[in-house]
C-alpha cells in the first residue's frame, strides 16, 4: 500500500521537490525579508504565495538545494498527513542528508491541525522555518500566542501593477512616465484594471473563467467547507451585494436587509459570521469611517475586493468601482491605516490620517461632477486640516490651485508608478 507514512516514499518527495524547484525560473516579487527570520506567508490563494517560497529558496539557499524540505501539503500524497507525521517527515530528510540541517519550507500548512505546535518546536530548536496558508486565521490570537514572537508575518496580494509590468517583460525607469513609453503602460494598465493582478491570468486566454474557478474555490474550500456554511444561496448572495456595493457603506443591519429583500431569512449574527469567513479567506478588506465614534466604526463600513478580477469575475464592471476598489488596494500596499470620511455634507474616498486625502473619480468631464469633487475634497481638507489632496481619475492628469490649496489629479497608472519611485 502506499503511504505517506512509509519513509521511502516521503524521501521521493522530498527529492522530487528538490528537482523541481532546482529547475525553475522564478521572477521576483517587491517583498523583502529578513533571511534571519522565520516567516508565517499568507494570503488568497493562487496570489503567488508558493512562488514566493521558490523565490526565497533561489535567493537565499539556491547554492545547496539538499538543506530544502519543502512539502506543499495540497499534494493528494498528504491527505492522511496528522501533526505527528511531522517527524517521520524530519527522519526522512535525516536518512538523505544525515549532516545537514533542513530549511523548512511548508506550504499550505493550515491543511494540518495542530500544526503550529510542530512550527514553535522547531523554530525553538533554531530550524529556519516558512510556512503558508491560504486563511487569516492562521495569524489568530490562539495560534499567535502558541508561536509568540518566533515567526514573522507576511501577505503577499496579487501582483501590484509595476510588477505586472514586470511580469510581462516591461521595465520601468526613473522618468519613463514622462516620455512617449507612458502609451505602453497604459496600454498594459487598461488589461490590469479590468483582469486584476492574479498571476497565471497573463497566460490565460479564456480569463473570465479563470477569475470564476478562483472565486468559486475560494468560496467553498475556505469558506462554506471550513466554516460548514449550509446556506449557499445566502452567502453566494452576499458576496453578489458586497460587489455592487463596493463604494458604499454597508452596516451588518442593511447587509440582512438586502438579503432578505433576496428572500434569505439569514439573521444580523450570521452576516456577521460570513463577513468575518470572507475576510479571513483574504477576498474582502474593511475600511471604516473615520468620522465615527468605536462602535460605529465597527458596525458601518466598506468593503473592497482585493482583486478587481474577482469583480470582473462576479460581473460586476463598473468603471467606477473598478477604479475605486485599485485605488484602495493600491493605497493598501503602502499604508497600514486607511480610512474613508463621511459626515452629512462630505464624502473623501480614502484618508491617510494626518497625511493625505484621495477622492476617485473614474472621469472629470462632467463639470457637476468635477465641482462636486473638488468642494467635497477642499471641504474635508479644511476639516481634517490635511492639505495634501488628489483626485484619482482613470486618465485625466492635471494640477489645480484653489482657495491656497493643490490639488493633484492624476490618472491611476501614474500615481502607483509615481508611489512605486517613491519607495
Amino acid at each position: 500500500m502506499y503511504t505517506i507514512h512509509n519513509a521511502m516514499n516521503l524521501k521521493e518527495i522530498i527529492l522530487e521537490y528538490q528537482s523541481f524547484i532546482k529547475e525553475l525560473d522564478v521572477k521576483t516579487r517587491d517583498y523583502q525579508i529578513d533571511p534571519e527570520a522565520n516567516y508565517v506567508i499568507t494570503g488568497i490563494r493562487r496570489a503567488g504565495k508558493t512562488w514566493f517560497l521558490f523565490q526565497i529558496i533561489k535567493q537565499y539557499f539556491g547554492n545547496d538545494y539538499e538543506k530544502i524540505l519543502y512539502i506543499n501539503f495540497e499534494d493528494d500524497r498528504f491527505i492522511d498527513f496528522k501533526v505527528e507525521d511531522f517527524d517521520n517527515l524530519l527522519n526522512a530528510y535525516y536518512e538523505l542528508y544525515p549532516d545537514n540541517k533542513p530549511v523548512l519550507f511548508l506550504d499550505e500548512v493550515q491543511n494540518i491541525n495542530g500544526w503550529e505546535k510542530f512550527c514553535r518546536r522547531v523554530a525553538d530548536q533554531k530550524y529556519r522555518t516558512y510556512v503558508t496558508g491560504s486563511n487569516a486565521k492562521m495569524l489568530s490570537i490562539d495560534i499567535a500566542s502558541t508561536l509568540g514572537a518566533r515567526y514573522m508575518q507576511l501577505e503577499i496580494c496579487p501582483l501590484s501593477f509595476p510588477e505586472f509590468l514586470y511580469f510581462n517583460g516591461i521595465t520601468i525607469e526613473e522618468n519613463d512616465i514622462y516620455t512617449k513609453k507612458k502609451n505602453v503602460f497604459k496600454n498594459q494598465f487598461e488589461k490590469y484594471f479590468r483582469f486584476g493582478g492574479f498571476p497565471e491570468i497573463l497566460n490565460i486566454a479564456s480569463k473570465r473563467d479563470y477569475l470564476h474557478n478562483i472565486f468559486s474555490t475560494i468560496l467553498f474550500s475556505d469558506i462554506i467547507i471550513k466554516n460548514n456554511i449550509r446556506d449557499f444561496r445566502g452567502i453566494k448572495l452576499l458576496v453578489k451585494k458586497l460587489a455592487e456595493s463596493t463604494n458604499d457603506e454597508l452596516s451588518f443591519n442593511r447587509m440582512k436587509n438586502l438579503l432578505k429583500a433576496s428572500g434569505s431569512n439569514t439573521g444580523t449574527p450570521t452576516v456577521i459570521s460570513w463577513i468575518e469567513s470572507l475576510e479571513s479567506s483574504f477576498l474582502i478588506r474593511e475600511i471604516k469611517n473615520m468620522n465615527y465614534k468605536f462602535s460605529e466604526r465597527e458596525s458601518k463600513k466598506k468593503y473592497y475586493f482585493i482583486d478587481n478580477g474577482l469583480l470582473f469575475a462576479l460581473g460586476e464592471n463598473s468603471d467606477s468601482k473598478l477604479l475605486e476598489t485599485l485605488t484602495f488596494n493600491t493605497l493598501a500596499r503602502y499604508y497600514k491605516d486607511i480610512m474613508f470620511f463621511k459626515t452629512k455634507n462630505i464624502e473623501v474616498d480614502f484618508v491617510i490620517p494626518e497625511k493625505s486625502l484621495f477622492q476617485t473619480s473614474y472621469t472629470l468631464n462632467n463639470d457637476m461632477t468635477r465641482d462636486r469633487e473638488i468642494k467635497s475634497l477642499l471641504k474635508a481638507s479644511d476639516f481634517l486640516g490635511i492639505d495634501d489632496l488628489y483626485i484619482i481619475t482613470y486618465d485625466t492628469d492635471e494640477q489645480i490651485s484653489i482657495k491656497s490649496k493643490t490639488i493633484k489629479i492624476i490618472p491611476l497608472w501614474k500615481l502607483i508608478l509615481t508611489l512605486k519611485r517613491q519607495r
